[in-house]
């Protein structure tokens, strides 16, 4: 009988820790919103895939789910492609979104102060590469030292650290991105490639889109558990998005990857299913609370993440996420989506999305493989379709900020 017990499956939990929906809560949702705004939001969510079948368009769905009050309201997968709700997908750019999640969990932690120096050109040599990544790296030193002016924690976070760092993806011409990401020049870490870099602009001064700025922040995330080589601070930096961020969100897939140092690549290396990305947009679209009323990131973490950093082309970044300016625009990195003022979102190569929009009560998920790595996809008919559904409906009668504190 005891033998019998333990073989026993565990029991399926409730969305959004688990996958198993309330129905009746959610048939609540649904009626609130009425039948025409979900057709509506459904007829989004179909959109998004009609590129599919057309190459020449660039745009390839392979994943949307959108979350309204709090429940799954419409989602779609490319089963054409295999991809299914229980599909790992890369993250891109986005996993720097979560790199600002344990940033603020540290900073909760009391290991972190994003007034803190950036370790930067700092006196830890282990992880440049061999003699002449140590000489570069003196000199950007003594560069830095004549300037006087260190960025910050914070200047890393909003991208106006000021490394010369050129974000380029031309396949023909090997760029920083990709000399940093496999290994160039001998250097041994993510981080150390950009350690070598150049302070090319006063920190503060210029905002520059630029994922090596990523890396050093997750060098520093790394360096507040203790030294490189300091083997019990390496399992603890291993473990912490895993045991602090993913298992109480219900991430069962969430994957962050490390490179031969023990650092996340936090520039662009995270996989999670279509559904786990929504459950971290959640987490932000309650203010760092998690269901049942457990805070993960500290109180006032959000606001600050999603406060414009003035010196971005059109305020629309904020700390390692974008922002939502009430307009479309294209270029740069982004096919830029008309998003609320109030709305802020993750965005990776190829057309990842996570949106979290306040006025909306709404998480939006779209993954792809745009081709040729454009942003070929504009998340905004999906966006202005959420935004209508919810317009004139007020959240469900079970008060929705108590059902989630619950």
């Amino acid at each position: 009988h005891e033998q019998q017990q333990q073989q026993q499956p565990p029991p399926q939990q409730r969305w959004p820790q688990g996958d198993v929906f309330d129905e009746q809560r959610r048939a609540r949702v649904l009626r609130a919103l009425g039948d025409a705004a979900v057709r509506r939001v459904k007829a989004a969510v179909d959109a998004a895939f009609a590129a599919n079948s057309n190459a020449s368009l660039g745009a390839h769905t392979r994943a949307v789910v959108v979350v309204i009050d709090d429940e799954v309201v419409a989602e779609k997968y490319a089963v054409d492609d295999g991809i299914t709700m229980n599909t790992p997908l890369v993250g891109w750019s986005m996993t720097k979104s979560i790199l600002n999640a344990l940033v603020g969990m540290r900073v909760a932690d009391g290991a972190l102060d994003v007034a803190a120096p950036l370790l930067f050109h700092d006196d830890d040599d282990d992880d440049v590469g061999g003699d002449d990544g140590i000489a570069k790296q003196a000199a950007v030193r003594q560069q830095q030292q004549r300037g006087g002016s260190v960025p910050t924690l914070e200047h890393g976070l909003r991208m106006v650290a000021g490394i010369d760092f050129v974000e380029s993806y031309d396949p023909l011409v090997p760029r920083d991105p990709a000399k940093m990401l496999f290994g160039a020049d001998g250097a041994r870490s993510v981080a150390a490639y950009v350690r070598r870099k150049a302070q090319r602009d006063e920190p503060g001064s210029v905002w520059r889109y630029c994922s090596g700025t990523s890396n050093l922040v997750s060098r520093a995330f790394r360096h507040s558990f203790g030294d490189d080589d300091d083997d019990v601070a390496h399992v603890r930096a291993a473990d912490y998005a895993t045991s602090r961020l993913f298992r109480p969100l219900g991430m069962k897939s969430a994957v962050m990857e490390v490179d031969a140092a023990g650092h996340y690549v936090a520039s662009s290396f995270s996989l999670a299913t279509a559904r786990d990305w929504a459950r971290f947009g959640l987490l932000y679209l309650h203010d760092g609370v998690w269901r049942g009323g457990q805070r993960l990131l500290p109180q006032g973490w959000v606001d600050f993440t999603s406060a414009a950093t003035p010196q971005s082309t059109n305020s629309s970044y904020g700390a390692h996420w974008w922002l939502g300016t009430g307009e479309a625009l294209k270029g740069g990195f982004n096919n830029y989506p008309k998003l609320p003022l109030d709305a802020f979102f993750a965005s990776g190569y190829e057309g990842q999305y996570v949106a979290v929009l306040p006025s909306a009560r709404a998480v939006l998920v779209r993954l792809g493989c745009d081709k040729g790595g454009a942003f070929a996809f504009s998340l905004t008919d999906l966006a202005e379709a959420t935004v209508a559904a919810t317009a004139t409906t007020p959240p469900p009668h079970d008060a929705q900020q108590h059902w989630w504190s619950a």
